[in-house]
């Protein structure tokens, strides 16, 4: 009998294809799930979503009016992932990813960088149990 780790709903970062997950993305999920862990069997139903993540972001630097709401918007849409990006008074930029794991640590890799203009000096990462709430990406106001 196989079992897969599961980490507060999500399956340890190589069984769910984060075959190298960004530094930053690894280091923000064991400071937010700590060693915690619990066992499953394959299969075994327990109301948890193993197939898709989400990620609430917060995005620091030089990150309004660079178009970076635009880009990422693109790039979500492109990767298939749903939920919001918006620009926060404090004049960084917040988001919400959800879908594929791998899509999901594609684009917080892309957050690090963001659009060319933009100069992004951290990216603070939440990591949520998945809610399937979006119907696609959108910028919001």
């Amino acid at each position: 009998m196989r079992l897969l780790l599961v980490l507060r709903g999500y399956k340890d970062y190589q069984e769910c294809a984060f075959d190298r997950p960004h530094p930053e993305a690894l280091r923000s999920f064991k400071q937010t799930f700590g060693n915690r862990s619990f066992m499953r069997k394959p299969g075994q139903e327990d109301g948890m979503d193993l197939e898709n993540v989400r990620v609430h972001v917060i995005i620091e630097g030089r990150v309004q009016g660079v178009l970076f709401r635009h880009h990422t918007q693109e790039v979500a849409s492109r990767l298939g992932l749903k939920g919001w990006v918006k620009n926060r008074p404090d004049g960084n930029v917040e988001a919400i990813f959800e879908g594929n794991p791998e899509k999901v640590n594609q684009i917080i890799r892309w957050c690090h960088q963001g659009p060319s203009q933009a100069k992004v000096t951290k990216v603070r990462q939440m990591w949520e149990d998945y809610r399937g709430e979006f119907n696609d990406f959108s910028v919001s106001y």
